[in-house]
């Protein structure tokens, strides 16, 4: 289990989360990926380091992600193939990683939200609903929020963010519920750990489809 040394290190704990939290790419919007055919089962990220996959119904949109900066989009199945599983969640689910957790440890992540500066910088100006640390999945800590900015017509408000390990790297994975069909709190929180447990599964059995 990964020890995170709370107060000690909160600023650079902080600001290690927050470069992995937040991408230069754009997210795309869900129509965007509408009669395209680069959905894949899994996608191999920064050279085979770390594997990408969705939990069931989901692929990895290769057009979308960016495998050399470790990026991943992961969407329905069906909206990137007319053969494609349907899940009954629909989400957009992006995936991060980024440095190397070397001396970063990570268990205590829902004690740092619980300081308002430091929630602000990782999540923005959000309402935070639910936070939990899953002791059993390598320190993983999932969080749910409502966020206060301005919606659009493309995503509902209510989103979760994962903060995690993957193969020794620090990853962020970030649900957005659909606005035509949001989600209530309890099904992005499972959705989420469906999502989690794609992630290790992949990773731990050394899981890739060719890029």
């Amino acid at each position: 289990m990964l020890q995170l040394n709370w107060p000690a290190r909160p600023i650079a704990l902080v600001f290690a989360l927050s470069l992995a939290a937040c991408s230069e790419l754009a997210l795309p919007a869900m129509p965007s990926f509408i009669g395209g055919s680069s959905g894949v089962a899994s996608l191999p990220l920064l050279g085979g380091g770390v594997t990408a996959k969705g939990p069931n119904g989901y692929c990895v949109d290769r057009s979308s992600s960016s495998a050399g900066t470790g990026f991943a989009v992961i969407a329905p199945c069906d909206v990137q193939s007319d053969d494609g599983n349907s899940p009954s969640r629909r989400a957009l689910i992006t995936l991060q990683i980024d440095a190397s957790l070397d001396g970063v440890n990570l268990t205590s992540i829902a004690d740092v939200l619980q300081d308002e500066e430091a929630r602000e910088r990782l999540l923005g100006e959000v309402d935070l609903l639910t936070s939990l640390t899953l002791e059993q999945s390598a320190g993983a800590t999932l969080v749910i929020y409502r966020t206060s900015g301005v919606t659009n017509d493309i995503f509902q408000d209510l989103e979760a963010r994962v903060f995690m390990p993957l193969s020794g790297r620090l990853s962020v994975l970030t649900l957005r519920g659909l606005a035509v069909a949001p989600l209530a709190v309890d099904a992005l929180e499972s959705l989420s750990l469906d999502a989690i447990n794609a992630l290790q599964q992949a990773n731990e059995a050394g899981v890739s489809d060719p890029a």
